[in-house]
């Protein structure tokens, strides 16, 4: 095959933390996963919260085992894909300024009784 024909997907969910190699014809060329899942929060033992390092860990691992499994000169490029509801904010330096809660912590509930 010639260079460039290969595609990195980094996917963050909520369930699976996975890479994944694909070629222009969409087939799976290697692909790698790990469990993801909440941990309570350092502060808040009851609220669930994202555990970065880990999730960081987990998709350097993961891109470790599919590189092993492709011809890395044939990455034409990469992409990520994470939660659609989850974030945080980070000062100018890039400091993470408060953890990533989980949508499925407590605080996300909406209270009717309040509106």
């Amino acid at each position: 095959m010639p260079k460039g024909d290969t595609v990195i997907v980094f996917d963050c969910g909520a369930t699976n933390v996975r890479v994944i190699a694909i070629n222009r014809k969409g087939e799976i060329l290697a692909s790698e996963s790990f469990p993801n899942n909440t941990r309570p929060d350092h502060e808040f033992p009851q609220y669930r919260i994202w555990d970065v390092k880990e999730i960081w860990d987990k998709m350097c691992k993961a891109s470790r085992k599919v590189a092993g499994q492709i011809n890395i000169d044939h990455i034409a490029g990469v992409t990520v894909t994470t939660f659609g509801v989850d974030g945080t904010f980070f000062d100018k330096s890039g400091k993470m300024l408060y953890p990533v809660i989980a949508w499925q912590c407590e605080r996300n509930r909406f209270n009717n009784e309040k509106y």
